[in-house]
Order: structure tokens, then sequence, then C-alpha cells
């Protein structure tokens, strides 16, 4: 008898178990849309989808977190990969949850059945997805716009941008030299640890120096500007509608955020650079033994400077913050480029779909 109550046992705990998925698939509605807002890619084989969660009992927005997936059938063919849906309560903080935006790409155009999928948040990775709930829709997608094959994708290039790319990263270097040259004249400790030649030859030459650090920002600029319009990995946004929508994409909020970073701390660099040359134009008038001389006509040579009142002219404060924004901000620039190479990197794999 014991042994009858404990098989019984057994078997309702496994019904028990089993039936508690059923139940919580049970427990929301799931509806799917087309999302009107234009998105991040201009492609017509990039879809945007909406998908709304409710509690089914209530209607109410569930304050649960959901693992949510969409994809799409042809009416023959393989269906697409499940792409990853983002809740926009996360970015947009007035927009109710429940409500998740997710881009699917296709490789042609014609009828779709499109799908979302509700899953169980999970807690470990490794776990055995729960799904509770499913939505599906037919959508015609209206393009004679046909994605490339993977076996038959080939590299493309045009001479003007790799000479863009290249004339960027040339002007970059240059920028940073002169820009570490003019912080040497500008501050004493770094004076001192040049030769009395090579700062002879520096401030002899400083005014091709400043040239120089102008030409290669107005190159930077310039060339970044455009590198910006036409060479990210998705279109840059300009609104805030296509801002959010970029932040949909597969690694589109990291990549933006790491570009805007690098962004303003070009800026903080480039303020920094301007500080330090007050400075050392400063500094060069001090050396010259003619008070009052601001310049030197062209084809003669700057007087042997005054090392004595050169050194004891005081920093600014703010001077000394710009030399340490401009180290510190080459170090960021190199990590906020490293970050950007290899997030495209990986945003071009994701689009490899295509």
């Amino acid at each position: 008898m014991k042994r009858w109550r404990w098989i019984v046992g057994v078997l309702a705990f496994g019904v028990g178990a089993t039936a508690a998925p059923a139940e919580a698939a049970a427990a929301v509605d799931v509806r799917l849309e087309r999302d009107p807002r234009p998105g991040a890619l201009s492609s017509a084989l990039a879809v945007n989808l909406r998908v709304t969660v409710t509690q089914r009992a209530t209607g109410a927005v569930p304050d649960d977190r959901f693992e949510v997936y969409a994809f799409a059938e042809p009416g023959t063919g393989a269906p697409t990969e499940y792409f990853p849906c983002a809740q926009e309560h996360d970015n947009s903080p007035e927009v109710p949850r429940g409500i998740y935006m997710c881009t699917v790409l296709l490789n042609h155009g014609g009828r779709w059945r499109f799908q979302s999928v509700v899953n169980q948040l999970r807690v470990v990775p490794s776990d055995q997805p729960v799904t509770l709930g499913r939505a599906a829709q037919d959508f015609d997608i209206a393009t004679a716009e046909v994605a490339p094959r993977l076996d038959v994708r080939r590299v493309k290039a045009r001479v003007v941008e790799v000479a863009l790319l290249w004339g960027h990263a040339a002007a970059a270097g240059v920028w940073l030299v002169a820009a570490g040259l003019v912080a040497a004249l500008a501050l004493p400790e770094l004076r001192r640890r040049l030769s009395a030649f090579g700062v002879h030859r520096l401030e002899d030459r400083f005014d091709v120096l400043v040239k120089t650090l102008w030409t290669a920002a107005g190159t930077l600029v310039a060339s970044g500007t455009y590198l910006l319009v036409n060479q990210t990995a998705y279109d840059t946004p300009f609104s805030s509608a296509r801002l959010d929508a970029v932040f949909r994409l597969p690694y589109g909020k990291p990549y933006f955020l790491a570009l805007g970073a690098k962004l303003g701390v070009y800026a903080v660099m480039l303020g920094a650079s301007v500080a330090l040359l007050r400075e050392a134009r400063r500094r060069l008038r001090l050396a010259m033994p003619m008070a009052g001389a601001a310049a030197v006509p062209a084809g003669d040579t700057l007087p042997a400077p005054d090392p004595a009142t050169v050194a004891g002219a005081a920093v600014p404060a703010g001077v000394r913050a710009g030399a340490v924004a401009l180290l510190a901000g080459t170090i960021g620039l190199s990590l906020s480029i490293t970050v950007l190479k290899y997030l495209h990197e990986l945003i071009e794999a994701a689009r490899a779909v295509l």
C-alpha cells in the first residue's frame, strides 16, 4: 500500500511539473504588428516589427521581463534566423512596459509569415527556454530587391573612400604630434626634457607648427564628417526617432555610444590644444629679448630665448588641465577606436544573414 502511494505521488508531481509551463504559457497574450516608424536601415528587406505582451486575464502590462524573438518564413524556402527584440521602455521610459521592438532581415521580397516568440526570462542562459506565447502575421514585402548570397559576396570598396580613411588616420597622427610639440613648449617640465637646440628649433618654426596643427585639425574634422555621414555601420541617426530605431538593431546602441564618446573626447582634446597653444605663444613672447614682440619677419630667426624668464613664468591651472586632457584623450581615442572597430565587425557579421 505504501508503494502505491509513493508511485501516485511521483506521477502527480510529474503531471504538475509538465503542467506548470502550460499554465505559464496561458498567462500572456502576444500581438504582432508592423512598426510604421522609419528604421536605421533604408533597405526594404529590413522589416521593423512591434510585439506587445499583455496579461491574458486582465489585459494589463505584465511586470515580468521576457526573452522575445522574431523571425519570418517564406512560402517556400528556409526561414530567417531568430532576431532578438528589445523592450522599448528600456530606451524610452515614457513608453509602457511590454512593448518590444524587432528588426527582421529578409533576403528577398514577397509574402512572408512573421512570427514572434515570447519566452520566460532565463536566469541561466544554458537552461532550456520556456515558451509563454506566440503570434504570427502575414505581410507582403513589396520590393524587387534581393540580398546577395553569402557564397558570391565580394569585397567592394571605392578608391575615394579608402583614401579618405587613410587620410583621416594620417591627419589624426599629424595632429597628435603637433599638439604634443605645442604642449612641450607650453609646459616647463616638458621644455626641460628637450635640448636647448631642440627648443630653439621649435620656437624658430613656431608659425609652421601652428599651421600644421590647424591644417591637420581641419582635415581631420572634414574627413571625419564625411565618414560620419557615409561610412558608419548603420546610417547615422540625426533625429530622436531614428536614434531609437538604430538602438534596436544588433549592436547599434553600443556602436553609436562609442562613436559619440569618440567625438566628445576629440572635442575636449581640441579645446585643450587651444589652451596649450595660447600658453606656448605667451612663453614664446617672454623668451624674446624685445618686450612686446609678437612675430618675426619671414626668413628671420628668433633671438636666443632667456631660459630664466621662461622658467619663472607661472603655468595657469587650466593649461595643466589641458595637458592632462590631451594625454587622457589620446588613451580614450585609442580605446574608442578599438571598440568601434570590433563592433563594426560584429555588425557586419550580424548583417551577413542577407
